[in-house]
């Protein structure tokens, strides 16, 4: 069951660098802004998503501020549901993300990251998907349990090139 979330549009996918990414946006209906979600696209369809509002699209720091506009679940929700959308799309699908850290905060499991991890489990359940997490760095991969029986090593693949490849991992 989809959460509640605000109606997205898929814009494009860019192929530009090692890692294609597919483009989503959305408008709140509150306060009228748009949001940018990027969806990174790693072997073994795994995705990492970010997101962003517009108006910070620019700022070095997007991902590491607050908007102050008070309207995360919705804005959290309307990700997840493009999330969902991805693993219809593409059955054995895995997972990711990193809680950025606020500005002077540490790195280790941020507010950002204990946010979503909470949210997370409510909507991919430990049945389907195995939840693991990497608390150091505040990260948050949800790998389909039929994909890790098929392949055990899954984690250790995914961990590496996700650390490889994923902005601001390191």
């Amino acid at each position: 069951m989809l959460p509640p979330h605000y109606p997205y549009t898929f814009l494009t996918r860019q192929s530009t660098g090692d890692v294609p990414v597919l483009i989503y946006h959305f408008r709140s209906s509150r306060t009228k802004k748009w949001y940018i979600v990027r969806v990174e696209e790693y072997p073994n369809k795994f995705f990492g998503i970010k997101f962003y509002l517009k108006d910070d699209r620019l700022n070095p720091h997007k991902y590491n501020r607050l908007t102050g506009l008070n309207e995360p679940r919705p804005i959290i929700n309307t990700c997840i549901a493009i999330l969902m959308e991805l693993a219809e799309q593409y059955p054995g699908s895995s997972f990711g993300f990193i809680g950025a850290n606020l500005i002077g905060e540490s790195e280790k499991e941020t507010k950002r990251f204990r946010v979503y991890r909470r949210i997370l489990t409510t909507y991919f359940s430990e049945e389907h998907y195995l939840h693991y997490q990497i608390i150091e760095k505040s990260a948050y991969a949800l790998v389909c349990k039929y994909v890790v029986e098929k392949n055990p090593d899954i984690i250790r693949e995914i961990s590496t090139y996700f650390s490889d490849n994923y902005t601001n991992f390191d």
